[in-house]
Parts: C-alpha cells; sequence; structure tokens
C-alpha cells in the first residue's frame, strides 16, 4: 500500500511506461475501498489557466464539473480533515514559466493540508529536489512474463489476447519493452 509509505509521493518514469495508466489504477483501487475521496487532476490543464490560481478553486471547479454538489465550505472542512488523496497527474506537462508558481502554490496547500495524500507522477526531473517532502518512487517496466500475465487477466477477445501474447513471446516485448 503506497499510502503507508508516506502521505507525499512522486511516481517517476520514463515516457510511456505507464504513469498516467498506473494513477488512474490508483484512482480506481481507492474508489472501490472507499477509504479516501480520490481527486484525479491532470496537470497539464494549468497550462491553460491565464490568471492566477487558487489550488483550492481548481480542485472546486474540477469536482464541480464531475457532478460534485458539495458546498466550497463543507470543501474546506473535508481537505482540513484530511479525507482526500490527490492524484496529480504529469507534472513533466506543466510548462517551464509556470511550474515555479506551481511549486509554490502546491507547497502551501500540502503545508495547510498536511492531512491528506499526494501522489503527483512525472519523468524524472532534477528538480524534484524542491519536492523536500516527498518520496520519489521509480516505476519499473514489466517482464516479459508479468505482461502476458496481466494480458491473459483482461476480461476481451481470447483470440485478440492469444494474438497478443504469442507477439510478446516473439518480438514485440523486446522490441518495445
Amino acid at each position: 500500500n503506497l499510502l503507508d509509505i508516506s502521505n507525499f509521493l512522486i511516481i517517476k518514469g520514463t515516457g510511456g511506461i505507464g504513469k498516467s495508466t498506473f494513477m488512474k489504477h490508483l484512482f480506481i483501487n481507492e474508489l472501490s475501498k472507499k477509504d479516501l475521496i480520490p481527486v484525479f487532476v491532470e496537470l497539464k490543464d494549468l497550462n491553460d489557466i491565464e490568471n492566477d490560481y487558487c489550488i483550492n478553486d481548481f480542485i472546486f471547479e474540477k469536482l464541480y464539473n464531475l457532478g460534485s454538489e458539495i458546498n466550497k465550505e463543507y470543501l474546506e472542512y473535508a481537505l482540513q480533515s484530511g479525507c482526500f488523496l490527490f492524484l496529480l497527474d504529469g507534472y513533466d506537462e506543466i510548462t517551464s514559466n509556470k511550474k515555479k508558481t506551481f511549486l509554490a502554490k502546491l507547497t502551501n496547500f500540502c503545508d495547510r493540508y498536511s492531512k491528506n495524500y499526494f501522489i503527483i507522477s512525472s519523468r524524472p526531473y532534477s528538480e524534484f529536489v524542491e519536492f523536500q517532502r516527498f518520496t520519489i518512487l521509480s516505476l519499473c517496466t514489466f517482464s516479459k512474463e508479468q505482461a502476458i500475465s496481466l494480458i491473459e487477466k483482461i476480461d476481451y477477445d481470447e483470440h485478440i489476447k492469444n494474438n497478443f501474447c504469442k507477439a510478446l513471446e516473439e518480438q514485440l516485448y523486446d522490441r518495445h519493452t
């Protein structure tokens, strides 16, 4: 359980390794456990914000757009009580001119609501030094056996799965690890 490690995690991995898929898996997993309220945020959306913003308002808008009818007053209470898992996907997709501002706002947000859980995904960056409270974990590639095992577990057309597993065995895995 990742949340036993720390309230503040960075999941790093190379491009295409499955960071976003992993973050979505964490979201769905937390929904089924019903321990925390997961909030999945694609950080690239920050690039579209022209004016100054408050992370609270950004999250409130995300929840509202997904159909939440929570009042801002109750959101503040929930944030203070620590019932959220924030899955912040794609730090590396924030434009460089907005990263410094985001990091300052995130630091203040984490200070204020430190009982919550925060997981950020990103490609590797030397600037993770600035994320002092965060524990950095690396997402590893699947072995060929793990990849085939995963495909076999998927509820999908058996013929297609068998062909894909055969292709993995023969050369697909070696070309695209």
